[in-house]
């Protein structure tokens, strides 16, 4: 029994071996099989599943490929008309860019390794259906039998337009000044759903209570976000318009944004009130008297005034107009663009201030006049220092201001300077022949005390025109009041002048400074 198993396993065992043998005789033939088409498809981002209705122009796309029998190495892709892809034919070699594409409209035709990419595609019209299609090459140069396409229907989105407002950079609570002279500023902030560079131009107007803005829209320059507009032609800066509009009398200003389709955005107004203007003087060219006091506690403009209008009978064309800074309403500020402007209307600036002189303000409207011939002189108490600029001094005759010291004790800020102290000042030694028989009284017509005084340090090329006189009983030196700068442009005082009324002789000496050191 154990033979016949043994004997039949030999014999299946030879028989193996057999077939084997002569399998290895029989010869392999190679079958080269065709490189088969990639496969490629398109698809929208996973927010967009809506976009076969009405969309912006701003799409994401993505898209992918699958070779059966390789790798794809990259895409191209196209948007407009690929109803007969069969006519797209590749070359067999590969450049650095991918696959040479052969058709009259390849230039159309862009190749990426990428799977997705952000679009913006240009609106002409309301509405335009794009088709976006996008082929497959593997690592043999072999494209994709068809294109995956996408149709997007594409809505032109209207911009949308916000006045800005440029006194603290806020897009609410805008407000035009309810005054202004023949300049005046506007800022914007503009939106659109199609990209900010599908805005084709801005258009303004300025309205009074008989005319309206459809009919007189001036076309501004699509990268623009502010405007000032002048109704005087003088030498400035290129970014003011002159507008023959801007002349006394009620106005409206009104804005609109439109893109490349011709569609607008909605029409802004200032002020909002349909009712409501505001009204743009003519101004007195020769001195503009800014009035940079704390709100409803002017002690000076009455005196500033009468001084004024009494040197204008003494000069005929002595003219003034008189500009408030800190009015009630602080959203009524001019912006600092528009106030630089202002001052060039003028030949002279009288600036009076209390504690809180708006410095950053003033260097941006003050820093350039004085250079370019404008005359200047600028009063304040320097109670309280602040301003975001890094040297807030610099557009004045000194180089910075300090505390007077007390030397009845021990050498501490002086506080307050008292009437009872018969304190005077005085024309520095140097310029006394300039100022002859001219004393500024001993305090103020209006206070019993000066708050926290300053003394001035000058730059070295300006000269001290008044000192406080000798005390030194109370404080040490002769502390500089009144700085002159080189050019006898700028004329800078540590205390309002008002405060020097005692003597009744401010006139006088504001008439000097006109006359003498400014040659008005």
């Amino acid at each position: 029994m154990i033979d016949k198993k043994y004997k039949m396993k030999r014999v299946l065992l030879l028989a193996a071996l057999a077939m084997v043998t002569l399998s290895c005789d029989d010869s392999i033939v190679d079958v080269l099989k065709e490189n088969k088409a990639p496969v490629v498809s398109v698809f929208l981002s996973a927010d967009s599943v809506e976009s076969l209705n009405r969309t912006s122009s701003n799409q994401i796309l993505y898209w992918d490929g699958k070779d059966p029998d390789g790798l794809v190495v990259g895409f191209y892709y196209t948007f407009g008309n690929t109803d007969n892809p069969s006519n797209w034919v590749f070359l067999d070699d590969s450049t650095a860019e991918g696959p040479e594409l052969m058709n009259s409209d390849s230039a159309n035709w862009r190749f990426t390794t990428a799977r997705s990419d952000t679009f913006s595609l240009e609106i002409l019209t309301d509405t335009v259906t794009y088709t976006f299609s996008v082929l497959a090459v593997d690592d043999q140069n072999k494209l994709s039998d068809e294109p995956a396409s996408i149709k997007l229907p594409i809505k032109n989105s209207r911009p949308e337009l916000f006045f800005l407002n440029e006194v603290d950079f806020s897009s609410s609570t805008v407000k035009i000044p309810d005054r202004t002279f023949t300049i005046a500023s506007f800022a914007w902030v503009v939106t659109d759903l199609d990209g900010e560079d599908t805005i084709d131009k801005f258009q303004y107007a300025i309205t009074d209570s008989g005319s309206t803005a459809d009919t007189i829209w001036v076309d501004i320059s699509p990268t623009k976000r502010s405007i000032i507009l002048s109704g005087t032609q003088y030498e400035t800066d290129a970014d003011v318009t002159f507008d023959d509009r801007m002349t006394e009398g009620l106005h409206a200003f009104h804005l609109r944004a439109v893109d490349v389709a011709g569609a607008a955005s909605d029409t802004k107004r200032l002020p909002e009130d349909e009712e409501e203007y505001w009204y743009v003087e003519e101004p007195a060219r020769d001195i503009l008297l800014v009035d940079d006091w704390a709100t409803n506690s002017s002690d000076g403009r009455a005196l500033y005034t009468q001084i004024l209008d009494s040197l204008r009978s003494i000069k005929a064309g002595r003219e003034y107009s008189i500009l408030n800074l800190k009015p009630q309403n602080s959203e009524y500020l001019l912006s600092k663009s528009a106030l630089r402007e202002t001052i060039k209307l003028f030949k002279a600036v009288i600036w009076y201030s209390d504690v809180n002189p708006k410095l950053d303000e003033a260097s941006v409207a003050l820093g350039d006049y004085s250079k370019n011939g404008g005359k200047v002189i600028f009063s304040t108490l320097f109670s309280q220092f602040g301003s975001n600029r890094g040297d807030p001094l610099e557009f004045t005759p000194v180089d910075s201001f300090d505390v007077i010291r007390d030397t009845t004790s021990n050498a501490r800020e002086v506080g307050l300077i008292f009437r009872s102290w018969n304190v005077a000042v005085w024309p520095d030694t140097l310029i006394t022949a300039e100022f002859p028989d001219t004393l500024l009284p001993d305090f103020a017509q209006f206070a019993s005390i000066i708050p926290s005084p300053k003394m001035l340090v000058p730059k070295s090329s300006s000269r001290v025109l008044y000192r406080y006189q000798a005390l030194p009983r109370r404080y040490a030196g002769m502390p500089a009041v009144i700085v002159e700068d080189a050019n006898k442009s700028f004329i800078l005082c540590s205390i309002p002048l008002h405060y020097f009324n005692g003597g009744k002789n401010l006139g006088k000496l504001i008439d000097l400074f006109l006359t003498t050191e400014f040659g008005l």
